[in-house]
């Protein structure tokens, strides 16, 4: 557990402190002891996230047959180490997209999935990349043998899907093309000194990997053991008796590979800080003594900056001091009176303390401290860039018939993350459907048979499941000021706002996507016509999880088409009522809905610079295929070549909407300007209600029509009498 107190002080001589320093030796010994004592059974796969250091990345790589990564950044590393992708798998409960999308254009050979909602996402970045993706699933069993430090089973908690759920997972991956389900994965505790429960949990792991597999009538490519290995941090621990492990796990592991279907399985034991833990110290000097209330106060010129661990603030609720020596300062020597020291680091925090009542027989500035089992989880699980101080130093140590050969290694911790930054900004961040706003008449039902023939994006008819969703919401104000309504009804019996929001967009939201999975996409989008009338409400079901769409029109050619609506239907649609009521003249009620409606849009528009894009119809007509790919864009999206052609080839999957669109074989623009066959005046008084918002949208203004005073209203009427009679004396 200790290295040799010489060399460390030579190293402390030559260099200075805090540093950690690490035993290749041990490390070697530790992967030469399970690879004999477990016969080759196991395949050691190394948790990079104890220790990342390129000292254990390069070595392992000749040594090891697996890594185990976290992260995107891990994964970045590992490459840039050398390791063949191939060999990596990928854990972790938060993968982003941008990470997965990595690992999968990397080849990561194994990708762990921890929920539903990450082998949605995985086949979704399969079918764009058009790869085949082997993935396990990590299963959180119900039972924990008792023993182990960390428990990460048997109660709720992120890791894995829980092992009452795992066969819907199964289900949900037999159902995603661009998924090959090989294995299953289980870590449901660490920190174990006890080889009973290691052996009791292994089997308990045997078990459930033949239920599964069963269940997915696989023969699994892998089977992934999480150790659970544990090391003596504290006084009084013991050394986990590894020959005792192997005695009691050997054999459950050759009765799982005599069964038919894990004979060519690869049994992974997954392990970090067994191997590299014990094999570093970190070690920090007293740089001054004080007594305080009848204590003996060292401060060391480390601390919790670099080993937040030894300070009891990785995992530990109570702080129980690390096992560590002293090694003294030959120049002088003072006794502690006590024999007690509490060891404190140089940050001014008061919980930065490496130990509580060390047992030293004295202490001196110059002293150093070296702490055990310090290989793993240190620098990189510590807040090193704490009130500015240095970052440690590192040390290799191997030893050979000539003696030990000391290795200073590069300062590893400050990684150019650029790259991590270059993969996260590429491009926006798919979100699960796109919502298409836009005024009756706008274009809405071409754009929709545009996004639905799009190979990864399904776009049902007319479904009005937001508009239900906004009527769900209506609220009305009666006297006093009291909400009435099914939102406000729901709030007074004791459902928060947030949750009946939720629940309406699980709803609407579930109905997507289950149409979008029958139809073999990824994504979904909805459109429905009348959704604009109900632009408040939809925003707040949808809120920043959607993209949207937002369609605008020339007011002269949407009051035109309007008209022609009404008039086929025989009946003003009940949205426009209230505009009939107030404008007796259709037009101008048309005219005057246009402008509610569009000014809405830009505002809505204009409040999500980043996830709505804004399209003109006239624009759309004219240049197809550039406009859509511009709106795409914005729904991290591309528009295939052929896309306008097959949408309008396609007849199987019409839907309610603008009948006449679906009547239609090409994109054609003789829809627009039919607004300028009104006569002159009517135009001119349209004008007068639509300019200010048709400039907003980068439209000309209506010419005026003239207005004419009373007296030359009346000249005009005796000239049209004259020359109607003089046309009757002819």
């Amino acid at each position: 557990m200790f290295i040799e107190a010489p060399l460390i002080q030579h190293i402390a001589r030559q260099h200075g402190t805090p540093f950690f320093v690490y035993d290749l030796d041990m490390v070697d010994q530790r992967i030469k002891t399970l690879n004999e004592g477990f016969e080759g059974l196991f395949k050691i796969s190394y948790a990079m996230k104890c220790n990342p250091h390129r000292v254990f990345l390069e070595r392992f790589k000749a040594q090891l047959p697996s890594l185990d990564i976290s992260s995107g950044g891990e994964l970045i590393r590992a490459l840039d180490a050398g390791w063949d992708a191939a060999k990596i798998s990928f854990t972790g409960p938060g993968k982003q997209r941008w990470e997965l999308e990595h690992a999968v254009n990397s080849g990561v050979g194994k990708i762990i999935v921890e929920s539903p909602r990450e082998i949605d996402m995985l086949n979704d970045i399969c079918a764009d990349a058009q790869r085949q993706q082997s993935i396990l699933i990590r299963v959180s069993p119900q039972h924990l043998p008792k023993g182990f430090g960390v428990n990460m089973s048997g109660k709720p908690n992120q890791f894995g899907v829980d092992e009452e759920h795992v066969e819907a997972a199964i289900d949900q991956i037999k159902a995603s093309e661009h998924l090959a389900l090989v294995g299953f994965h289980i870590y449901s505790g660490t920190q174990c000194l006890t080889p009973s429960a290691i052996c009791e949990n292994f089997a308990n792991f045997i078990r459930l990997f033949e239920q599964f597999s069963e269940y997915a009538d696989i023969e699994p490519q892998a089977l992934i053991f999480g150790s659970a290995f544990g090391i003596p941090y504290h006084e009084g621990m013991q050394t986990l008796d590894i020959d005792e492990v192997i005695a009691g796990a050997l054999p459950q592991l050759k009765g799982l590979k005599a069964q038919s279907r894990f004979k060519d399985t690869g049994l992974y034991l997954e392990l970090g800080r067994w191997l590299v833990g014990e094999a570093g110290n970190y070690v920090t000097s007293v740089v001054s003594t004080k007594e305080s209330r009848g204590t003996t106060i060292g401060v060391c010129d480390g601390g919790m900056h670099h080993h937040l661990g030894a300070c009891g603030h990785l995992g530990s609720v109570i702080h129980r001091n690390y096992q560590m020596q002293r090694i003294a300062n030959t120049q002088q020597s003072t006794a502690v009176e006590n024999g007690k020291v509490n060891l404190v680091g140089s940050l001014c925090t008061s919980i930065d303390t490496l130990g509580h009542g060390v047992a030293f027989d004295g202490l001196s500035v110059g002293d150093l401290v070296s702490i055990g089992c310090s290989g793993g989880y240190g620098a990189t699980s510590s807040p090193v860039n704490f009130i500015s101080h240095p970052y440690p130093q590192e040390f290799a140590i191997q030893r050979d018939q000539q003696g030990a050969t000391i290795t200073p290694l590069a300062d590893d911790y400050r990684a150019d993350f650029s790259s991590v930054q270059a993969l996260r900004k590429p491009q926006q961040e798919a979100r699960e459907g796109i919502v298409v706003l836009g005024t009756p008449r706008s274009g809405t039902t071409l754009l929709r048979r545009l996004l639905n023939a799009h190979p990864r994006i399904a776009c049902p008819g007319e479904t009005n499941l937001l508009s239900a969703c906004a009527r769900f919401l209506h609220r009305e104000t009666i006297a006093e000021g009291v909400e009435v309504g099914v939102e406000a009804g729901l709030k007074h019996a004791g459902f928060a706002q947030a949750e009946i929001l939720n629940r309406l967009r699980d709803m609407a939201f579930g109905f997507h996507r289950d149409y979008a999975r029958r139809q073999g996409k990824a994504r979904w989008a909805e459109k429905t016509a009348f959704d604009s009338f109900h632009i408040d409400d939809i925003e707040r079901v949808c809120g920043e999880q959607v993209h949207y769409l937002c369609m605008i029109r020339h007011g002269l050619d949407f009051v035109v088409s309007m008209q022609e609506l009404c008039d086929k239907n025989q009946a003003y649609l009940q949205e426009v009522h209230d505009y009939i009521r107030r404008y007796p003249k259709p037009l101008e009620a048309f005219a005057h809905l246009w402008v509610a409606l569009t000014e809405q849009l830009l505002a809505f528009a204009q409040r999500h610079p980043h996830d709505a894009a804004l399209i003109k119809y006239e624009d759309l007509v004219a240049a197809p295929h550039d406009v859509l790919s511009g709106a795409l864009s914005v729904c991290a999206e591309t528009c295939p070549d052929d896309l306008i052609d097959t949408a309008l080839q396609d007849k199987d999957s019409l839907g309610l909407g603008d009948w006449k669109t679906y009547g239609k074989t090409a994109i054609e623009a003789g829809s627009v300007s039919r607004g300028d066959g009104l006569s002159a005046r009517t135009k001119g008084d349209l004008a007068t209600i639509m300019n200010p918002t048709l400039e907003k949208c980068g439209y000309a203004p209506i010419p005026l029509h003239q207005q004419h005073s009373d007296d030359d209203a009346a000249r005009r009427y005796e000239l049209g009498l004259l020359l109607a009679g003089l046309k009757n004396k002819d």
